[in-house]
């Protein structure tokens, strides 16, 4: 059943590249990597129907944009349920928001409110002093930026 769900989004297999003296490196700054992860964030924004085809049961995305009952403690506010945090007016973004977040900068921000889908994809160092946020990139004002030039 994946493999048929996957087929329906148009995912592609990563490739994956070993360097002689280097880890595995997947190959995830390729533009279709940009493109599936946008298709992702659609999917979620259409509550799990691609081209009329349910893939996700359905209220699955109002599910994970849902608080949990523990969440975690951050100083910005968010949220967190089922893989993807949550984000809303505590961050300058509508209530509602929610993204899948990727290693080190990959991100896919669905804003329901605004039938929008933003992808971010980036590679950010960490500090790990500072908790799970990237040094430099703020990802809500990122989104808010997009937003108001949207309007």
């Amino acid at each position: 059943m994946w493999l048929n769900q996957t087929a329906a989004l148009n995912f592609r297999n990563r490739k994956n590249s070993r360097h002689a003296h280097r880890p595995i490196k997947h190959q995830h700054n390729k533009p279709r990597y940009k493109r599936a992860f946008a298709r992702f964030g659609l999917l979620y924004l259409n509550d799990g129907v691609w081209n009329g085809e349910r893939i996700l049961p359905e209220g699955w995305a109002k599910y994970v944009a849902a608080p949990g009952p523990d969440q975690p403690i951050f100083p910005d506010g968010r949220g967190y349920d089922a893989q993807f945090w949550l984000y809303g007016a505590k961050q300058g973004l509508p209530e509602g928001v929610f993204t899948a977040d990727g290693a080190r900068g990959q991100w896919a921000m669905i804003i329901p409110s605004e039938n929008m889908v933003i992808v971010r994809r980036g590679h950010d160092h960490f500090n790990p002093s500072e908790g799970f946020e990237p040094e430099g990139f703020q990802l809500p004002r990122f989104a808010a930026d997009v937003l108001a030039a949207m309007k």
